[in-house]
């Protein structure tokens, strides 16, 4: 199980490095790009302004980054976590709750002034789309909880340990406890150590 988590992990650095850097390096470019005096004094055949349509383009790219890494993410949990794949989908939803509000908060000066008095489906249009995640995202949920919350089959619950008598690690023989050598090999019982079973039927 440990080395599982550990393979996990080392799986998902590297991406998770790679979606940081660039999140990183989106967000100083729009920070020039919304203190450049300039932008605003360069004339724009359009209702918004250059460095609104430059801001939304920066955050499409960051929204698309943080989706591929949600989605990568809930697959390495179905995949090496099966006890718990169900926490990958709710990872997933959150990612695509944070892109929603992105989105919805960058794209509102590009599209509200053509809009005009139709400006409420582009507000109704975001709304269902942010309750219909949190609904996907609440039935996740409850899915992980249960999977968290799943005792153990009763069978393997109940069943006792089965533990051997001490065996050589060398030939293999049993050995009596307090036997100081291995009445086959005749080497020292230090190395020996015990098995240990589960009758699962």
């Amino acid at each position: 199980m440990q080395h599982n988590n550990v393979s996990v992990l080392n799986k998902l650095l590297p991406q998770f490095l790679k979606t940081v850097s660039g999140i990183i390096i989106s967000l100083l470019g729009w920070l020039i790009i919304v203190n450049l005096p300039m932008l605003d004094e360069i004339s724009f055949p359009f209702a918004f302004t250059l460095t609104e349509m430059l801001s939304a383009a920066i955050f499409t790219i960051i929204v698309i980054m943080l989706i591929t890494f949600g989605l990568r993410l809930e697959l390495r949990f179905r995949y090496y976590a099966t006890r718990f794949s169900n926490v990958g989908g709710v990872i997933r939803q959150v990612f695509f709750l944070g892109a929603i509000l992105i989105l919805y908060y960058f794209y509102r000066p590009l599209f509200i002034p053509y809009l005009s008095d139709l400006d409420w489906i582009f507000h109704l249009t975001f709304l269902v789309a942010s309750l219909t995640v949190l609904v996907i995202m609440g039935i996740a949920i409850y899915k992980s909880l249960e999977q968290v919350t799943k005792p153990l089959p009763k069978k393997v619950r109940n069943k006792p340990l089965h533990i051997s008598p001490l065996s050589c690690r060398s030939c293999g023989a049993n050995i009596i406890n307090s036997a100081r050598f291995c009445p086959g090999c005749g080497k020292a019982t230090e190395t020996a150590q015990p098995k240990i079973e589960i009758d699962l039927r």
